[in-house]
């Protein structure tokens, strides 16, 4: 009924001991509650599931490209990227390091962070550089293509 999976098998048929139940239940590509209800007589049951995200198949950036800051200050967004499954929900737990590789500048806080439950993964802060020009900072999901941000550092 809700979540958009699928049952299989067509009507169920009680066994000897009046239970009945459906060949089976796929649940639906997207991450959160699906539910499932049967119907006998007049009275009616509902099944629910909570459907959880699958394993990391792919990591995007999210947040935090293209900026532009003073030297030696921080740029207004902080980058993240979005780790997720599939079929495009967010993975959390996925480990994210961080690294400035131009530039000069800082990663403020932890250089390595763990995506969250909606799959994005966010450095606390990222300081340019003291020199005008480009700057450059690296996400590194491991086992996902490297993902870098640039921001332009001004006087």
């Amino acid at each position: 009924e809700g979540g958009g999976g699928a049952v299989g098998g067509g009507v169920a048929v009680t066994d000897r001991r009046g239970g009945a139940r459906p060949r089976a239940w796929t649940l639906g590509t997207i991450a959160g509650p699906n539910s499932l209800k049967a119907t006998a007589n007049g009275l009616e049951v509902t099944f629910t599931a909570d459907g959880i995200a699958g394993p990391a198949a792919a990591v995007m950036s999210y947040d935090g490209e293209e900026q532009t800051a003073q030297v030696d200050t921080k740029v207004a967004i902080p980058p993240a990227v979005r780790v997720v499954d599939q079929f495009g929900n967010g993975v959390g737990g996925h480990p994210v390091q961080w690294d400035v590789v131009s530039g000069g500048g800082l990663v403020l806080g932890s250089g390595s962070t763990d995506s969250r439950s909606n799959g994005v993964a966010q450095v606390l802060g990222w300081q340019l550089g003291p020199t005008a020009g480009q700057n450059v900072l690296e996400a590194d999901a491991q086992g996902f293509p490297l993902i870098q941000f640039r921001a332009t550092a001004i006087p």
